[in-house]
Parts: structure tokens; sequence; C-alpha cells
């Protein structure tokens, strides 16, 4: 739905389709949430991060992650883009889009500290 349609709807109306929204996110997540964490579990994610971090105590892009795999392959770091959002969604992870001087975006994951 645009944003026009929505200015034109009623208050109790546009939370209906928020809600709506919400609910199909949820439920997508419910079902790829475990598919996505036993992925991270069995690539050995959070251990190649918090060994990363406890020697150089920052941030790491999922290029950076990516390196760090002995089974290389071109789009890896590209799923794990896609991954690591999800996982920071749960708190499992810190996410954070930094942009540099040349106004290239990158993404950076940390462990959550607990």
């Amino acid at each position: 739905m645009s944003s026009n349609s929505k200015q034109n709807q009623h208050p109790t109306e546009v939370a209906k389709v928020d809600d709506a929204f919400l609910s199909a996110a949820l439920l997508c997540f419910s079902r790829v949430f475990p598919v996505i964490l036993n992925a991270a579990i069995h690539l050995n994610l959070f251990d190649i991060i918090a060994k990363a971090q406890s020697s150089s105590d920052s941030s790491l892009s999922a290029i950076e992650i990516a390196s760090f795999l002995p089974n290389q392959h071109p789009k890896l770091a590209n799923r794990f883009e896609r991954i690591l959002p999800v996982l920071a969604s749960y708190s499992l992870l810190n996410w954070s889009i930094r942009t540099n001087e040349n106004r290239e975006r990158k993404s950076l994951c940390s462990l959550t500290r607990w």
C-alpha cells in the first residue's frame, strides 16, 4: 500500500494495515529464524566474531567474517549481509551501518554484550 493511500485512510484503518504487515513479517521470520540460527551455529559465526573481537575489539563486516571460513565462495559475503541483520533483530548481534569519507556504506556487526 502506498503512502498516499495511507494518508487517505482513517487512523484505525492504518493501524489494521500496519498490524497485518507486522503479523506477516513475524510469521515469515518465525519460520526463517531457526534456519538462520542453525546455519550460524553450524558455520561457527559466533565463535569467529568472538575471536576477532577479542584480538581487535572492533566490529566486523560480512566480507571479513566470510574470509575466516575455510570454504570460500563468491556469494558468501552477500549471504551474510542478509543473515547477520536477522540475528541482530533477535539481539544476538549488534548491527550498524557506517558511511566512510567516500560516502560508501559499510555494515558492521559485533557480539552483543550480555
